[in-house]
Parts: C-alpha cells; structure tokens; sequence
C-alpha cells in the first residue's frame, strides 16, 4: 500500500477546485439529486479520500503522533487552499499550516473536503461523526486536537463541536484550540446588500437594468443552503427551522478549548475607517472576531478562553495561506500571550512586515 507523504498531502487539482466551487452553490442540489458531482465528506490526501481504517492509516508518514490538527476549508472551496503560493514555499516541499504544524509541533494534519452547499447543521452532524470514525480507526490514541476552520469551515467547527458535546463523544474532550481564520461568526452583511441590490434594480423604469434584476434576484434565491446560513449565522437545525429563522445562532462556545480569532483587513491600517467596514473584503472585523465592539477590552462571548488578532493588508482567501498568520498560530500553540500584542482577551493591531515561514 502506498505511503501518504504527510508534508505532501496538498496536490493542486483544476478539476478538483471546479467541483468544489460547483458544491459552494448547487451542492444541496446534487445531493438532493444524488449527483456524482456531490462531494463526500472525508479526509482527503492527495485528491484521494483516506479510508478511515488502521491499515490504511498506519501509512501516514511521518507515523501518525498522539496529536492531529483538522484543517477545514471554506464555502466553495477545497484544501489546495492550505497551501503557500509558489513563490514562498521551500525547495524540497510545498508548505501550509499543516506542514509547519507538523515541523513545529508534530501535530499530525489531516485536510477535511466536504460539501459546502449544504447546511452548515448537517455538515456539522456529518463532521462530528466522522471525527468519531477517525479516533477509532487511529492508530494510536489521540490525546490533543486542534481544529482549523478558514470562513465556513470556522463555521462548521462550532456546528461539530455542538453535536459532539450534545452526543458525548469522546473528541470533543481532546480539543485543545480552536481557530477561526475571517470566519462571520456574526455573519455577513453581503447577503443583506446583495438582495437589496438586486430588488432595487428588478423594480428599476429602466428595462435593461429592470431585466438584470429580475435574472441575478431569481438566481438569489436559488443560492445554496449553506449561502443563506452565513447572513446571521445559522449552525443548528433549530436556526433556520420554524420561527427561528430570523435568529442567530445561540449555541454556546466550547468552555474546555482555546479559542484564537483572526480577522483581517484589505486597509494597510486596521484601524481604517474602510478597514473596519470592510475587513478582509468578504467578511469584517467585528464579525471575524466574534463580537460587535473592535476595541472592547472584555473578551466575548464570555467564559471561554479567547485571543484574537487582526492582521492588515490582507484579503479572506490569503488568511488561509499567508506566514504572518502562521506566525500567531504558532505563537498561540506556544502560549506566548505574554507579548504585549498578544494580551489576552485583547485585538492585536499587526501591522504588515516581512513575510517569516
């Protein structure tokens, strides 16, 4: 059986890329439809989905260690997107937190692809129980977790990490942190802009611009489930059923794990007036650090431990792949808490420098 390179477990894939930008907008369709396009939820090495059972996972090279770090990805993405861009990667190996994770800290990563049509709730249900699968098929036990979610997948860690308590499940016990890279944990408000925009011009006297409209509002209202769970968010079933479809979610943080924000923002200075609107162009500040006041000293949601950073000159998707946010992961994984930039329960105002690996 061939050995799985764990420095080498991202392989870039055009078509894989393709069908999982497809999933991010007609993925509940596929699976309503039983699509083969319909991505499988699994741990993917290579473009291949691992076969969670020992033998086949006693083949990770270096050996599987004690700790595994979860990497999961964002709504329409796909885990090429851990990876470094070309020009800052090493001769011998294509970097991404998950290889620096296992050079630094000899965290075992393992790279999550899955539906992202689908509701961030039944992702969630889905992620818990295969994370259940994993710890049984490991090959020795697992002793610490560390998840990591880019946009959605942020997301849909809080989702697994709820099912998982509500279950009991044993994993749940072993997360040790957890990051949340540009993730709308208040959600976004470009669900909210878009819908007004294209109402407004389907009522337009102008023909053309009342015909655009009508076709971009009537492909809005098609959108993806897991699209329209990102407005406030929604992450259980009983946020977008019934009356609660109005309500952001209202699950609470998990109290046993660490939790590390990163929110960026396209501004060379966080603390634009731009920056703070529009963050990281998808997703702001606020949001990203999962409370309503940018420079509230009190760490929210309360009784959790919480650091959060904003690091500037930065878009969403470079949060998933840019040194300078590897830099506080591995601060954050050493405890240094004691930097004055990195107090505790505080917002680190980071501005940019060179690029360290």
């Amino acid at each position: 059986m061939d050995t799985f390179n764990l420095y080498e477990s991202l392989k870039p894939s055009i078509l894989g890329m393709g069908i999982s930008a497809l999933n991010g907008v007609l993925g509940e369709s596929f699976h309503r439809g039983n699509s083969p396009l319909a991505i499988q939820m699994g741990f993917y090495h290579q473009n291949r989905r691992l076969e969670l059972c020992d033998n086949h996972l006693e083949n990770l090279f270096p050996a599987p260690s004690s700790k595994i770090a979860i990497f999961v990805h964002g709504l329409s993405s796909h885990e090429q997107l851990w990876a470094y861009p070309r020009d800052i990667e090493t001769p011998t190996t294509r970097l991404s937190y998950g290889s620096l994770l296992l050079r630094d800290f000899d965290y075992t990563p393992l790279y999550l692809r899955f539906n992202s049509g689908l509701r961030i709730s039944k992702n969630g249900r889905a992620l818990s129980s295969l994370m259940d699968e994993l710890l049984n098929a490991y090959p020795v036990e697992v002793e610490k977790i560390v998840l990591i979610g880019h946009s959605l997948g942020g997301l849909l860690t809080r989702s697994a990490c709820h099912y998982g308590a509500d279950s009991a499940s044993d994993w749940v016990s072993k997360v040790a942190k957890i990051f949340y890279l540009g993730s709308p944990h208040l959600g976004t408000p470009w669900e909210d802009w878009a819908q007004d925009i294209f109402h407004n011009m389907s009522e337009s006297e102008h023909p053309v611009s009342r015909k655009v409209g009508q076709i971009y509002e009537s492909l809005y209202e098609s959108r993806g489930a897991a699209i329209k769970d990102l407005r406030l968010p929604h992450l259980i079933d009983e946020d977008w059923q019934g009356d609660q479809t109005a309500a952001a979610t209202s699950i609470p943080w998990l109290e046993s794990a660490g939790h590390h924000f990163i929110g960026g923002t396209i501004t060379k200075d966080v603390t634009h007036p731009i920056g703070r609107v529009v963050g990281d162009g998808l997703v702001h500040l606020s949001s990203a650090h999962g409370h309503s006041g940018f420079d509230r000293d009190k760490p929210e949601p309360g009784n959790i431990e919480k650091h959060s950073a904003a690091i500037s000159g930065i878009n969403h998707l470079r949060l998933a792949h840019a040194p300078r946010v590897y830099n506080h992961i591995k601060r954050w994984m050493e405890g240094s808490y004691d930097l004055s930039h990195m107090d505790a329960g505080r917002i680190s105002h980071e501005q940019p420098t060179g690029e360290m690996l």
